[in-house]
């Protein structure tokens, strides 16, 4: 059919999309958006679903600036379909754009308020810029969270959320109330085998004892699935006159604890044996 594809478009369309679709059965999300990317180019289709299914294929595929580009023509074709904002959000989100995403995860909890998976989006999104951007989000994060408690009361994730922006804005009777149902999920979580809905970083923040503290550690660790090799050949390893050229990338090195903590180290590293 790849012959005659070429010379009729809407065949080239058809065996593109079916092949797409097939490869996303499989879970073959990048070889599927290469095939959606075919089957779009140089095409004027109205199929909304077309448009979805492509920008979920690229969205899956790691490709997000493209899938919110396919995700906003979905919703240019038609205001009411929501998975396109929905998915146009979430890769907004994933690119940084997290402001920009806010209105739209908006847009779909508005239009899905019973649907916890989009009062969980507008929650994250409103968690991340206060946090990250501006603390007057802080109050209306909480909120966010608060009412997404009200669906799911045995939501760990949202829950030890919840109390990190409560903590922040010194709401201790919230932390109360929770912190107890949130210590026995993240135990029921650990005893299972799971990845703990605390982080263990945030475990340092509440009132856990040393032993707890320490299984929350254990137990993200164990998710890591690290793997340290060493070199086969040992000659290849640095003499001791070699200058270590030594490289610190994060958000956290500038205005934060993290970064105020790290300024010992970066001294100590200061010496004749390595360059920061």
């Amino acid at each position: 059919l790849l012959p005659q594809a070429v010379a009729s478009p809407d065949l080239k369309l058809q065996l593109h999309s079916r092949r797409a679709l097939l490869l996303q059965r499989v879970g073959l999300a990048r070889e599927a958006a290469e095939e959606y990317r075919n089957a779009i180019s140089g095409s004027n289709s109205t199929s909304i679903d077309l448009w979805y299914e492509a920008g979920d294929a690229h969205l899956h595929g790691g490709s997000l600036g493209i899938a919110a580009r396919l995700f906003k023509t979905g919703f240019r074709l038609s205001q009411d379909c929501t998975p396109c904002v929905e998915g146009m959000a979430t890769a907004l989100y994933g690119t940084g754009h997290v402001l920009e995403s806010l209105n739209h995860f908006r847009f779909v909890a508005m239009k899905e308020p019973s649907k916890p998976l989009s009062r969980s989006n507008l929650a994250a999104a409103l968690g991340k810029i206060a946090m990250d951007v501006d603390e007057r989000f802080l109050a209306r994060a909480q909120q966010a969270y608060l009412t997404l408690m009200g669906q799911s009361q045995r939501n760990g994730d949202a829950m030890s959320k919840l109390l990190m922006l409560s903590g922040q804005l010194c709401s201790w009777t919230v932390v109360e109330q929770y912190f107890d149902t949130l210590r026995a999920i993240i135990r029921e979580q650990i005893a299972d085998g799971e990845k703990p809905a605390l982080s263990p970083f945030n475990s340092l923040l509440l009132p856990l004892d040393a032993m707890e503290v320490k299984e929350i550690h254990r137990a993200h660790a164990r998710h890591q699935n690290l793997t340290v090799t060493f070199p086969n050949d040992w000659s290849l390893l640095p003499s001791p006159s070699t200058i270590l050229r030594v490289g610190f990338v994060s958000a956290d090195i500038r205005d934060h604890p993290v970064g105020r903590d790290l300024k010992v180290i970066l001294k100590a590293l200061r010496s004749r044996r390595v360059e920061t």
